[in-house]
C-alpha cells in the first residue's frame, strides 16, 4: 500500500516520523492528525505518540523490530538512550530487522548499536556522505538510495542490511530519499511531492504493491 503524507506542512515525513516494526512514531500532538491516522491505517501500522525533546522524531531516532535508539532523552520510555555526542542518530543509521549500516562517525558506538537494534551494524557511507539514514530507505527486502552512491557502496549496503534487491532513487528529485519517507515491509509513506515515476521506482525495489 502506498499512501502520501505531509508533516508539519513539509515532505519531510522521514524526519518527523518514526517505522520501527508494525507502529510509526510520532510527536504528540502531531498537525493534522486525521491525515496521519488515515495514512497509517492504509499501510497497516500502529500509529503511537510520543513525548520527545523534539517533533523531529525521525531526526532523533532509529530503530527497527528489535529496538529503538537515541541520544538526545536519558529519561525516555519508549526507547532506548546511548550516551553519544552525536544526536542526530536517525540521520546516522539506515537499518532493517537483517542488518544496519551506521556512519563511520559512531564506530565507537557499534556494539552498543549492536545490542539495542539486535543485528549486526556495518559501518559505511552513501555518496561519500556519513548521513546514512536520510539518504536510503531499507525494509527487509530491499533498499533505495542516494542516486550518486558509489558501486563500492552499494555493495556494502546490500550485505549490511542483507536484503536481495537495491537500487538509486530520488524523491523530489532529491537524493535524501530518507528524509522524505518511510517504508515497512508491505507499505510505503511517501512525501507528497514524490513524482509518479519516483513512487514508481522505489515501490519495485521495495517490493511494495
Amino acid at each position: 500500500m502506498i499512501s502520501y503524507l505531509a508533516a508539519y506542512g513539509s515532505g519531510l515525513v522521514g524526519l518527523f516520523l518514526l517505522r520501527a516494526g508494525d507502529t510509526v512514531y510520532h510527536h504528540a500532538p502531531f498537525r493534522k492528525n486525521a491525515d496521519l491516522t488515515e495514512a497509517c491505517e492504509l499501510s497497516k501500522l500502529k500509529k503511537v505518540p510520543v513525548k520527545s525533546v523534539s517533533s523531529l522524531i525521525g531526526l532523533f531516532h532509529s530503530g527497527n523490530s528489535n529496538g529503538i535508539v537515541q541520544a538526545v532523552d536519558p529519561e525516555s520510555e519508549w526507547s532506548t538512550y546511548m550516551k553519544t555526542k552525536f544526536t542526530c542518530l536517525g540521520n546516522l543509521i539506515l537499518c532493517n530487522d537483517k542488518g544496519a549500516l551506521i556512519s563511520p562517525a559512531l564506530k565507537k558506538e557499534k556494539k552498543k548499536l549492536e545490542k539495542i537494534l539486535g543485528v549486526k551494524c556495518t559501518t559505511g557511507t552513501i555518496a561519500g556522505l556519513q548521513t546514512v539514514g536520510t539518504l536510503g530507505i531499507a525494509n527487509n527486502h530491499g533498499a533505495v538510495f542516494h542516486q550518486e552512491a558509489t558501486e563500492a557502496e552499494s555493495a556494502v549496503l546490500k550485505s549490511a542490511l542483507k536484503v536481495d534487491q537495491i537500487g538509486p532513487a530520488t524523491i523530489s528529485k532529491s537524493g535524501f530519499v530518507g528524509a522524505s519517507a518511510i517504508a515497512s515491509d508491505d507499505s510505503l509513506i511517501l512525501s507528497p511531492g514524490t513524482m509518479t515515476p519516483e513512487m514508481a521506482q522505489i515501490a519495485e525495489i521495495l517490493d511494495i504493491d
